[in-house]
């Protein structure tokens, strides 16, 4: 049987699954590949990785984070074709992939990671997206914004009231304690938006713990997530009742997030009825199916 390649390029990781009959029969691992905000040679190198030792597909699909234009579109999957010479090529957004994961039953798409963004298919097959827009811009939401929370909380906050968990994680992120020696580690980083989206982690303990200024944060940032879905909804869903979310992305994998989000989506979307499903085939395999469909 035919064998197809899907490829997640990520602000923080870059996944590749490759599929046989539905099912995976190789995966690999790299570091970031946002077409937009990671420098090309770093891109270049985290899909070498991912894909290092992959058998070989009769069809590829790379789903890239950061693919905005047609421009880009093309690099990428200029870059895609030495590996694979002999296969049809197509690079997508991370996000169709994360949506053509989720399946028909699924009618929004909620994609949280190190980025964020909403994204559904219309009643015509047209693709509508909402928030992103990156770290700097958007991206509401996204572990990048909890991350970013924790750290700040980490220069600012009473030395008493910064856990162990979130010290080890910013000294794991940028190879410091030393609240200056950070400060300059975070401006010199080229992956700056991976590793504040890396203290999501000790950010979610510290929330656990009931630590005020994470309880703020999340209440702040689930709120503007579940404003802009319901935004969303508004634009491009205004006739349903029931609404079935699906939410993609490694946020996803904390409980911690879960509850809340669940919660503010009921408060902000204005609809009888909302399905809220974490647990949905990772996107990494909608790419291995729009791969297949290119056959």
């Amino acid at each position: 049987m035919l064998r197809v390649l899907g490829i997640d390029c990520g602000g923080s990781t870059t996944r590749a699954v490759l599929v046989e009959e539905g099912k995976p029969v190789w995966t690999g691992l790299g570091g970031p590949s946002n077409l937009s905000s990671s420098p090309n040679e770093l891109t270049r190198k985290s899909i070498t990785a991912a894909i290092e030792g992959c058998p070989d597909a009769a069809a590829v699909c790379g789903a890239f984070a950061g693919l905005i234009t047609d421009n880009q579109k093309k690099a990428a999957e200029e870059l895609l074709q030495p590996f694979f010479p002999q296969a049809p090529i197509t690079a997508v957004t991370d996000f169709e992939a994360a949506l053509v994961a989720c399946g028909d039953d699924i009618d929004v798409c909620v994609l949280a990671g190190t980025g964020s963004l909403i994204c559904s298919f219309g009643t015509n097959g047209a693709l509508h997206r909402s928030g992103g827009r990156g770290y700097l811009l958007g991206d509401e939401g996204s572990a990048f914004q909890y991350g970013r929370d924790a750290l700040l909380h980490f220069l600012d906050g009473p030395p008493d009231d910064i856990s162990a968990q979130l010290v080890e994680g910013v000294t794991s992120a940028f190879g410091s304690a030393k609240k200056s020696e950070v400060i300059m580690a975070v401006y010199a980083a080229e992956d700056k938006a991976k590793r504040i989206a890396g203290l999501a982690e000790p950010f979610a303990e510290d929330a656990l713990r009931g630590t005020l200024y994470a309880l703020k944060s999340l209440r702040i940032h689930t709120s503007k997530l579940a404003h802009v879905v319901s935004q969303h909804l508004r634009q491009y869903h205004s006739k349903l009742k029931s609404a079935r979310i699906g939410c993609q992305g490694g946020l996803w994998s904390s409980d911690v997030f879960r509850d809340i989000f669940a919660e503010r989506l009921g408060f902000w979307c204005k609809v009888d009825d909302i399905l809220v499903d974490f647990d949905l085939p990772a996107p990494v395999y909608g790419a291995a199916e729009i791969a297949r469909r290119l056959l």
